[in-house]
């Protein structure tokens, strides 16, 4: 079952980013109008220049015109098509001696944007290369902002810090259209999963502050064994959680081997009923007692051993097959019927308890009841019922199986007038749940 994946917040998300680059472009607008410099450079000599600034207002329009579970239209390709163009024309011009205002757009800047571009263009024709240059193109600004963070002025070159924000808030929207491929789903999806994945995130970049709060805090000459000790713990972290999710992932592999070569063996029928035995009742319980409480119905043939003696085998399986059909007719669309053992049958119904569970079983043992008259070696048959339930979230079979099997041995003493002594041989040779051995 596929977890559903909420959008919500993921489009507020994309909204807030948008948001966060209006906001830092007209800042730098108004710098460059007014020669304010602390608009449009807030840390070191790099610029949010005007070229970056035109590129980054036609990655918005282009963001605007984007349709959810839509491919890419003729104008938003037009406009991702512009970015590209002014991020290559650009460069040569500042090679040429002609700038645009103050500042120029490094390297980096330019191909973040190409990536960027690049992978939306190319979105609904490809399946994976989209993706990953659309990530790819938050690469050098994430790791420009680490530079401004730890004061390592070679991590960004010419990217001013209100670019490396500004890349990383467009990678950030562009990659909303991606929610529903498989590479994001883990991480949205409003399973334990997904919250998991999002608390991690979470504590990756807290990670990175704490560490940038300890290089401005320490002391200068200890700045550098405060970075090597966080790299150090960092790297040791980084193999845990490798380590971490190998073993989930083997342990995975292992319960998907074991679960398929087992529903496999519960797979089998019963030959003389036709239904499947009751080791399949404990699949029925992973499936439903999530949600809610099941009911259980053990219905058996009183007199068995007197009827197998008596009648024979043929004839004691022309019962039990008359049995199971009146049962699975009776019984509900999303009950499951099984051969529990030689002589009875449980009925179990999900979210069927107390009351409506006894009338149901009272009608399902009436029925059988009534249709026992055969005008042959015998006139009648008969059968008891016993009822028990198995609480919402337990998914052991047994507890409540075996309540509903002492009622219906109670049932049967109580018409024969004497105690049940055939139970210690009826289950032999009816299988439970397989236990294969992955190999």
């Amino acid at each position: 079952m596929v977890t559903p994946v909420s959008l919500r917040a993921l489009m507020w998300m994309r909204q807030g980013c948008l948001g966060i680059v209006v906001l830092i472009c007209l800042m730098a607008i108004e710098g460059h109008v007014y020669s304010v410099p602390a608009f449009y450079s807030l840390s070191g000599d790099a610029v949010l220049s005007l070229p970056t600034i035109t590129a980054t207002a036609l990655c918005c329009a282009a963001l605007l015109l984007q349709r959810a579970l839509r491919g890419v239209s003729r104008c938003e390709a037009a406009l991702w098509g512009m970015v590209i163009v002014i991020c290559g024309v650009v460069p040569v011009m500042q090679l040429l001696g002609n700038s645009i205002g103050e500042g120029e757009m490094g390297l980096n800047t330019g191909l973040s944007f190409v990536c960027l571009g690049t992978g939306q263009i190319l979105f609904a024709r490809m399946q994976t290369l989209p993706f990953v240059l659309t990530m790819g193109s938050v690469v050098l600004p994430f790791i420009g902002i680490v530079g401004y963070l730890f004061g390592r002025t070679e991590l960004f070159g010419a990217m001013s810090l209100q670019t490396g924000f500004v890349l990383v808030a467009l990678g950030i929207a562009s990659a909303a259209r991606y929610a529903r491929r498989p590479v994001l789903r883990g991480l949205l999806a409003g399973s334990e999963v997904g919250e998991a994945a999002r608390l991690a995130v979470m504590g990756w970049i807290a990670w990175i502050l704490l560490g940038a709060a300890l290089n401005w805090t320490a002391p200068a000459d200890l700045q550098d064994s405060a970075v090597f000790i966080f790299v150090a713990v960092s790297g040791l972290g980084g193999l845990a959680v490798v380590l971490l999710l190998a073993m989930i992932a083997e342990n995975r592999r292992e319960l998907r081997n074991r679960d398929a070569v087992a529903l496999g063996a519960l797979m089998e029928r019963d030959p003389v009923t036709g239904l499947p035995y009751r080791g399949l009742g404990k699949l029925y319980l992973r499936c439903h007692a999530r949600v809610g409480p099941v009911g259980m119905m053990m219905i058996g043939v009183d007199n068995w051993d007197w009827i197998v003696r008596e009648g024979g085998r043929e004839n004691a399986e022309l019962i039990l097959r008359r049995m199971s059909t009146v049962i699975g007719r009776a019984a509900g669309r999303r009950d499951m019927v099984l051969r529990y053992d030689d002589r009875r049958f449980l009925v179990l119904s999900h979210g069927t308890v107390g009351a409506a569970l006894a009338r149901k079983a009272d009608r399902l043992c009436g029925l059988v009841n009534q249709s026992g008259a055969t005008g042959t070696w015998m006139s009648e048959y008969s059968a008891s019922v016993g009822t028990a339930v198995g609480r919402a979230g337990e998914f052991a079979l047994e507890p409540a199986v075996s309540m509903a099997l002492a009622a219906v041995r109670n049932a049967e003493r109580a018409k024969t007038g004497g105690p049940d002594m055939s139970y210690a041989k009826d289950s032999a040779g009816f299988p439970d749940v397989a236990h294969p051995r992955s190999g």
